[in-house]
This record gives C-alpha cells, sequence and structure tokens, in this order.
C-alpha cells in the first residue's frame, strides 16, 4: 500500500526551495496554502506549477500541473476512527517519500482553522502538504502542522480531514 501510494504524492518547491509535499487527487494536485503561498515559482517534480485556488483558513490549496502523469488517490468518505492506524507521507527536509507511523489521537474542532485530525505520526518540515492514508491507502487527511511548546516539537500533529478537502474541492 506504501508504495503504491508514495507514487502518487510529490515534491513541491516554491522560488526554488524545497517547500514540502503534495499528493495528486483527480482534479490536480492538493498541497497547503501555506506551501505556496505567494511563491513566484511554484515547481511540482520539476514541472511549473499554476496555483488554481486556495484556501488560507483551511490551509488548502489546489495546482494544476501539466502533463503530469500519476495515479489520483482517492479521499476517505467516512470520518477517522479514534485509534486507528495512519501512514504519513512526505518530504520531511528533503528526504523524499519517507513514510511514519501513528494513530489517530482525536478529533479537534477549531474554529480558528480546519485542521482537526490529530495524529501522533510524527512529522517533520517537509512532511506539510503530504497525505494522511489508512490501512489501504485512502486520504484521511492532509498533514498541516505540529504542535509546539516553548520551541520543542510535541510529537502532536494535525491534519485537515478528508470531509474538509472534499468540501474545497466541490467548491468552486
Amino acid at each position: 500500500m506504501v508504495e503504491r501510494v508514495s507514487g502518487s504524492v510529490v515534491v513541491i518547491r516554491k522560488d526554488g526551495r524545497h517547500a514540502g509535499a503534495g499528493f495528486i487527487v483527480a482534479e490536480g494536485v492538493l498541497t497547503n496554502a501555506h506551501i505556496v503561498g505567494d511563491g513566484v515559482s511554484v515547481v511540482v517534480n520539476g514541472v511549473p506549477a499554476q496555483v488554481v485556488r486556495q484556501d488560507e483558513v483551511a490551509d488548502l490549496a489546489l495546482l494544476r500541473v501539466p502533463g503530469l502523469d500519476r495515479t489520483a488517490l482517492e479521499l476517505r468518505r467516512a470520518p477517522p476512527r479514534i485509534g486507528e492506524r495512519v501512514f504519513a507521507i512526505g518530504h520531511p527536509f528533503d528526504l523524499q517519500h519517507s513514510v511514519t507511523v501513528g494513530i489517530v489521537s482525536a478529533m479537534r474542532p477549531n474554529a480558528e482553522d480546519a485542521a482537526s485530525l490529530q495524529t501522533d505520526a510524527a512529522l517533520n518540515p517537509g512532511n506539510s502538504g503530504g497525505p494522511i492514508v489508512d490501512d489501504s491507502g485512502a486520504v484521511l487527511g492532509i498533514s498541516t502542522s505540529v504542535l509546539q511548546s516553548r520551541g520543542h516539537r510535541t510529537g502532536i500533529a494535525f491534519a485537515v480531514p478528508s470531509q474538509r478537502i472534499s468540501a474545497f474541492l466541490k467548491s468552486r
């Protein structure tokens, strides 16, 4: 499953520097808005990309990448279950296709942003924008942030859940 899903996880560079990850969905490449931001030049796997739309509150961005021929990942419709095993796939510190394992720790409704899926899967700089998937490879969420306390990483990470991603992709 990890090998199959990893083929659909892409490297995103902004203004010539490694920015994070993204993954293929039917509509294009999905990543975090904080990754592409107001970057002048966004490149996905070496190909120039166009930002189609962003939602800064949800921290989601959709990119169009001409000629990128990869298998789209499926978003899971059912909400995650507390204690369910998950896999985070991304490019931490530009180490491509790194995988960590954890569980869904909680669902945290948050009025300020959409990152409400809490996991203990290890996330580091460069994991942002990568998928959080279940045992079958269905996307449960998109890696977004790590809780820090007094400048130290806590091992508590957050993702935007697939239900919020679906709503973003359907809005035009």
